[in-house]
């Protein structure tokens, strides 16, 4: 579908991976003779050649509102004849070419009554949409949970790369932690903690801002969000990249260190068989708990993978 008006809405993508799904995107349609009309938080660093961007945040219920019934004067003003939405949820109204990049798993897992609200709104009124989920995974979860989704598109997102990821050396003993909000329960801050208590010797840089410690640390440090080229040099500086999610769909930081080609320590959740069939998941150290991180840490294995390889690139074909 060349020469068309195409309504693209993040507005809910502040920062993590919601932001950085949105770049990737933009990166990929440069040469795309389409017209984009992009509403998000924050301009995309590389947009496609032919796009218009409109400022626009959204949070919590009216990030629902807004997608489900307020987009639809983008899309008519615009002559729009087709609608990507990143927010996991689009227009209530039965318009052609609705397309939804479904990416938070909390919406099939979280008992919260926001997601229960979104679930409801799925099941009633979103079984018409196009979907498009980045593991097969996902995908069954998705199908299992809400009756429909069979059409639905299976499209790996890849990573930004860049061309420098060699910095200064790295930092003995530091651990990078990719957590840009501790108070989602599923980031599972709290064995950040646990292990920072009982490894002492080793100092945890969280990326997000700071927060209330629940103790007293001394080895515990929050740097703030990155932006991704400063984010890249903090993984290529530190020792290991930590990741506590107790479920994601994907994790883009994990193939981010791996393409800083940075050792990753990921705790042992289900999430993680979704993306074992990729190249590059044998250099992820699981652990099982506080104790048997100590064990896992001092006894890391890895092997480089080629930048050029397929588990850096994405599918944007959307």
């Amino acid at each position: 579908m060349e020469n068309c008006n195409v309504l693209i809405s993040a507005t809910a993508a502040k920062y993590g991976g919601g932001k950085a799904i949105l770049e990737l995107f933009c990166e990929k349609k440069v040469n795309c003779d389409n017209f984009y009309i992009i509403l998000s938080p924050h301009q995309p660093e590389v947009c496609p050649k032919n796009y218009r961007w409109i400022k626009k945040e959204t949070n919590g219920f009216i990030s629902l509102i807004f997608n489900a019934f307020l987009l639809s004067f983008y899309y008519v003003y615009f002559d729009c004849i087709k609608t990507i939405n990143f927010n996991n949820y689009n227009l209530i109204f039965p318009f052609k070419n609705r397309v939804t990049y479904f990416h938070n798993y909390l919406i099939i897992q979280s008992g919260d009554m926001k997601y229960k609200l979104i679930r409801g709104y799925l099941k009633i009124f979103q079984s018409k949409v196009k979907y498009v989920f980045q593991t097969q995974m996902v995908k069954d979860d998705f199908i299992r949970t809400f009756g429909f989704g069979l059409d639905g598109d299976v499209k790996w997102p890849g990573i930004k790369r860049i061309s420098n990821t060699i910095y200064s050396s790295r930092e003995k003993n530091k651990i990078l932690v990719p957590i840009t909000n501790p108070l989602d329960k599923h980031k599972n801050i709290k064995l950040v903690y646990k292990l920072a208590e009982i490894n002492s010797s080793l100092n945890f840089y969280i990326t997000s801002e700071k927060i209330e410690l629940e103790g007293d640390f001394n080895n515990i440090h929050f740097i703030g969000m990155l932006e991704k080229s400063e984010f890249y040099r903090q993984i290529s500086t530190s020792e290991v990249v930590l990741i506590t999610s107790t479920f994601e769909t994907v994790c883009l930081p994990i193939f981010e260190s791996l393409y800083c080609e940075t050792p990753v320590i990921a705790y042992k959740a289900k999430y993680i068989e979704g993306i074992i069939e990729k190249e590059g998941i044998e250099n992820i150290n699981l652990f099982y708990n506080e104790e048997n991180f100590y064990d896992v840490f001092y006894n890391l294995s890895f092997k480089s993978i080629s930048k050029n390889s397929n588990v850096f690139k994405g599918d944007w074909d959307i």
